[in-house]
């Protein structure tokens, strides 16, 4: 695990920069290979290992042992949506700014996807972008080819390729994080209670990479809470401006106050911006 870090951050210390960064890791890792499987003209599925633990350790699992849903798990559900677009490469021999649009379509019908692509700088600065209303056939899978001004950056340690298709989020970047610009991360949370738990909005001033919410680390008379306090979606990364609405379920007010940063809420830049080395 710690070499499998090394590829991808900057060391760090702190057990909890630890846990997320292979929480991420492990989350990514997942998605890549989900995503290129089912990019695949004649793959009929995945077989994943593995869903759960059965007693506390350090694994694979999607699951952990006292029933908490870890963020791979939410990767692994949005990575087998029955409409899903990604950015994958084009071949082994292909420049790194040669990049297809790979929709998969599992539904019986065809679907004709809304898709918007930026090329889009850390800092917020729009280079490129192109709207796309493809067709894609029952059970198909189709490649669109990328223009050069969406794959070609100025600088690949400071821009992004985001995908937006029917409004889930993808992203591609030139280089690991490790070798990227992060900004520091700043952004502005808003609480309020709601029937089924706790809603926090989160507003990005920044752009903020792989949010994530842990809702394991939001305590009630010193006591966490249990495994039935869950957050709907974690690993949202927002542009400057955009917002983004997490509903943590078996929350309530009294922990409006924790989820407004470490250690419940993180993303990948937010070190850098509270002092530590950049991740």
């Amino acid at each position: 695990l710690a070499r499998g870090l090394a590829d991808h951050f900057l060391p760090v210390s702190r057990p909890e920069d630890w846990h997320f960064l292979a929480s991420v890791v492990q989350a990514r890792a997942m998605t890549v290979a989900v995503d290129h499987l089912r990019g695949l003209d004649r793959c009929a599925g995945v077989v994943l290992w593995q869903l759960q633990d059965c007693w506390p350790v350090i694994s694979w699992s999607m699951i952990d042992d006292d029933d908490r849903l870890l963020p791979v798990w939410y990767a692994v559900r949005a990575a087998f949506a029955p409409h899903r677009g990604t950015v994958q490469p084009v071949g082994p021999h292909a420049g790194e700014d040669e990049l297809d649009l790979v929709l998969v379509n599992d539904d019986p019908n065809p679907w004709t996807a809304a898709v918007r692509l930026r090329r889009v700088g850390l800092d917020g600065t729009m280079y490129a972008s192109e709207d796309l209303s493809p067709t894609i056939d029952p059970d198909a899978v189709r490649r669109l080819r990328l223009d050069l001004a969406l794959t070609r950056p100025h600088d690949p340690r400071c821009e992004v390729l985001v995908a937006d298709v029917d409004g889930c989020r993808t992203t591609w970047f030139w280089r690991v994080d490790r070798d990227l610009t992060y900004p520091p991360a700043r952004y502005t949370v808003s609480t309020r209670t709601v029937a089924d738990g706790l809603a926090a909005t989160v507003r990005a001033e920044t752009f903020l990479r792989d949010l994530v919410i842990f809702p394991d680390r939001l305590t009630l008379d010193g006591e966490p809470l249990g495994p039935d306090a869950v957050v709907d979606d974690v690993l949202v990364t927002l542009l400057p401006g955009e917002e983004h609405t997490f509903l943590i379920r078996g929350a309530d007010g009294r922990h409006a106050s924790a989820v407004t940063g470490p250690p419940v809420l993180r993303c990948l830049n937010d070190r850098k911006a509270s002092g530590h080395q950049q991740i």
